[in-house]
């Protein structure tokens, strides 16, 4: 069988076989050959991307952010989303320890360019938090 390889240090564990060739399927019809290049035209950047090590977050617009917070009544906090432009379609948490009782959940605005978190319910007041918040 016959393979082509990019050369280079690869980030992933894809096989080393990226390219269809039409001497690997030698009793295959004429047809065949237009159906491989066509294959090959997307399989072939699609090989060299992955194998450069994308992964999501680098490639879509959503940003995460940690922080750690002691509220005291109502806990805010201000900051200025760096990858994309515009409001953000929604803010998650995606984690924080130690657990609370109820799911918290954060009361957002976007105002001159900045996010801005009016309140995170179900937090307790005193009790220092670690949080991962998602931005999308």
């Amino acid at each position: 069988m016959s393979t082509a390889n990019t050369g280079g240090n690869s980030n992933s564990n894809l096989p080393s076989v990226w390219r269809l060739y039409t001497s690997n399927y030698p009793t295959a019809s004429a047809w065949f050959e237009p159906v491989l290049e066509s294959i090959n035209k997307f399989t072939i950047p699609v090989y060299g991307i992955l194998n450069a090590g994308i992964d999501i977050t680098a490639n879509t617009l959503e940003e995460i952010y940690q922080f750690e917070i002691t509220p005291q009544g109502t806990p805010a906090l201000n900051f200025t989303p760096q990858k994309f432009v515009g409001a953000p379609h929604g803010i998650v948490i995606g984690q924080c320890l130690p657990a609370p009782i109820s799911v918290p959940y954060p009361v957002w605005n976007y105002l001159n360019g900045q996010v801005q978190i009016s309140n995170i319910f179900g937090l307790q007041a005193g009790t220092t938090y670690q949080i991962t918040l998602r931005i999308f």
